[in-house]
């Protein structure tokens, strides 16, 4: 789990971190949805504009994915997917756990923006397949400014921003201890409803 200021920054670090983890391969593809937050199809754009590959996902009238869709996208050098959980406009809640399945025959790795859905329907990194999860602690009733980035023991992404080696070396910064707390006992409270269990 890496500390940091949000889902913003957590997007960027998976979707930055992956593509210059494996530097100098080029391109790489990255794949989202039309109905991502900007938090994740801006870092999308960027990465487009050096170069690399983004397919975007359409939706039904629903707003809902299709696993067969994201099935048909994969390609050779598919390095990430991307996905909302909950989508934070329309309130959908994406397939998830059924292309964290799809996804454990393909060598791209997942992640999931839970920043939504977090604390309000079960979310659990197993049940979804997930190597990359991110919180917000403002959308669990917790301080604004601070979030968590949970990765996947055995992966390792390019740390943001590099610097003095925090958080186990993935994010560079001290984190404010006073927005850990907060955000410590907003998690608490949500694993208290039954919030975090696969059931």
């Amino acid at each position: 789990i890496v500390l940091c200021s949000g889902s913003t920054e957590a997007a960027n670090h998976v979707i930055k971190g992956v593509c210059f983890s494996r530097l100098p391969e080029n391109p790489l593809h990255f794949i989202s949805s039309a109905v991502d937050h900007a938090a994740t199809t801006k870092p999308l754009e960027f990465l487009q504009r050096l170069g690399h590959q983004v397919t975007l996902l359409p939706v039904d009238r629903s707003g809902r994915i299709s696993p067969a869709d994201l099935e048909s996208a994969l390609q050779d050098n598919t390095a990430l997917v991307t996905l909302i959980h909950g989508q934070n406009e329309v309130g959908t809640v994406q397939p998830l756990a059924e292309i964290g399945s799809l996804l454990r025959h393909h060598p791209a790795l997942f992640h999931v923006d839970a920043s939504q859905s977090f604390g309000k329907v079960p979310v659990n990194v197993e049940t979804l397949g997930a190597d990359f999860l991110n919180i917000a602690g403002h959308k669990i009733y917790g301080p604004k400014g601070v979030g968590a980035l949970y990765i996947r023991k055995g992966l390792e992404l390019e740390p943001l921003p590099p610097g003095g080696g925090h958080e186990s070396g993935r994010r560079s910064g001290p984190p404010a201890p006073q927005l850990a707390a907060g955000l410590g006992e907003a998690c608490a409270l949500v694993n208290r409803l039954g919030l975090l269990s696969a059931d």
